[in-house]
């Protein structure tokens, strides 16, 4: 039975480190009615952190906020005039603006100031 082993005997008295000694050490394991690798303790590995830990803190949600805030800003500087923005002149293109804009500049914003489900 021990040649069946690979001459090896019972495992825990050494041997080579390489497949004879696992054939060894599971010939001795199912030999004394052992289950696979029951003599060993379980290796789970490190545990995973607790909690999300935030990665690098730049991801698509970012970016998709910045590229919204810059076609915002965009906007806005077109309504307003330009080099010669005022106020003013901002909001008075605002309302000439067909309502179908001005819906769409309110999803804007509400994107812009992180209100909107899209």
């Amino acid at each position: 039975d021990d040649a069946a082993a690979g001459g090896g005997g019972d495992a825990a008295a050494g041997g080579d480190d390489g497949c004879a000694s696992a054939y060894a050490r599971g010939f001795d394991d199912a030999k004394k009615g052992r289950t696979f690798n029951s003599h060993a303790a379980p290796d789970y590995g490190p545990p995973p952190p607790r909690g999300y830990t935030g990665g690098s803190g730049f991801g698509l949600a970012s970016l998709s906020k910045v590229v919204s805030l810059g076609f915002f800003g965009k906007q806005i500087y077109d309504l307003g005039g330009g080099p010669n923005w005022t106020f003013d002149a901002c909001q008075r293109n605002f309302m000439a603006q067909p309502p179908y804009k001005q819906a769409m500049s309110a999803f804007l914003l509400a994107r812009v100031l992180g209100f909107s489900p899209f």
